[in-house]
C-alpha cells in the first residue's frame, strides 16, 4: 500500500469513523464486530 499525502486525509477520517464505531457501547439489537490487524499467532 503507498501511502501519500493525497490519501492521508481520507484514510484519517475513515479510521476515526471506525474507531467511533467500536467505542459505542453495547446495544444487543447491533451486531458489531470490531478486528485488530495483528496476527492472532503470537
Amino acid at each position: 500500500m503507498v501511502h501519500t499525502t493525497k490519501y492521508a486525509g481520507e484514510f484519517v477520517a475513515r479510521m476515526e469513523d471506525i474507531l467511533e464505531t467500536c467505542a459505542l457501547s453495547y446495544d444487543s439489537k447491533i451486531t458489531l464486530v470490531c478486528m485488530d490487524e495483528k496476527p492472532a499467532i503470537s
